[in-house]
């Protein structure tokens, strides 16, 4: 059988080189003179990634999570829920806590009649909210709902994330929006 490659003589050829360009690659030439190379420490600080009730501002965003969280506190103020519907996204998740997974795509109009029909005359608290810096998310909940149907928790939790005027996500540059109601 028939040996393909090179023959002996010019495999060790192909050696000595081989070894001869990792020796040369590891050890200095004696010519060569070492100059000290300056070490650079770099520490970058970030905030931390949730934080409970007074959430961190994110750099280079144009609305800090405090002001979205007062918008949003003027709005559920209100007597009626017309202040919230331009706080929805184009598009909002409706899904029960109790049962993740099973949850519905809807519109703004829709999503706004929902919130209207369980907005009651009760006083709308938001207990806590959290800024979840690696999903650029606030998630906050919020008390005091009319409960429509039996099952009905008092206590909504939306999510927000931020979206351009034209509905495309923008995490650095939007305006928050809620696109996820927990019920």
């Amino acid at each position: 059988m028939a040996r393909l490659g090179f023959d002996a003589p010019a495999r060790r050829v192909v050696y000595a080189m081989s070894l001869a360009l990792v020796y040369t690659a590891c050890v200095p030439s004696p010519s060569a003179t070492t100059t000290p190379t300056p070490v650079v420490t770099v520490i970058a600080t970030r905030p931390q990634a949730t934080v409970r009730g007074r959430a961190p501002t994110p750099a280079n965003t144009p609305q800090p999570v405090e002001a979205a969280i007062h918008v949003l506190r003027q709005a559920l103020a209100s007597p009626d829920a017309s202040a919230l519907r331009g706080l929805l996204s184009e598009q909002v998740l409706m899904e029960r806590r109790a049962a993740p997974g099973g949850g519905m795509l809807l519109s703004t109009d829709t999503a706004w009649q929902w919130l209207s029909s369980r907005w009651g005359n009760g006083n709308r608290l938001i207990n806590t909210y959290d800024y979840v810096e690696h999903f650029v998310l606030l998630e906050v909940t919020i008390s005091g709902w009319t409960s429509v149907n039996a099952d009905d928790a008092e206590s909504l939790v939306l999510n927000l994330h931020r979206y351009q005027a034209q509905g495309k996500s923008d995490p650095l540059n939007g305006a928050w929006r809620i696109d996820a109601i927990l019920y």
